[in-house]
């Protein structure tokens, strides 16, 4: 349920920045603001569709290390994808 209320809120946003050109000043602000308190919201269901996730996985009593674990992956994946980035760009 999280996860999918996570993408109608992020498609949504994504729709707005998509039109907000199309609105005149004032009224551009609040659709912009209204877009980035969705993407918020999207955010905090992500989390909570990726704890429950967590939790179910987890042995009984290692949810920490499954975290840090989780955590340290995507870190390692991120700095590798920046490095191809890097390296395929020159």
């Amino acid at each position: 349920m999280f996860r999918f209320t996570a993408d109608l809120l992020n498609d949504s946003a994504l729709v707005m920045d998509c039109l907000s050109p199309i609105f005149p000043g004032t009224l551009r602000v609040v659709v912009l603001c209204l877009a980035g308190a969705f993407r918020a919201m999207c955010g905090v269901c992500g989390g909570a569709s990726k704890a429950a996730l967590s939790v179910h996985f987890a042995k009984s009593g290692n949810v920490a290390e499954l975290n840090a674990k989780d955590a340290s992956q995507e870190t390692v994946v991120g700095l590798l994808g920046t490095l191809v980035s890097v390296v395929t760009c020159e």
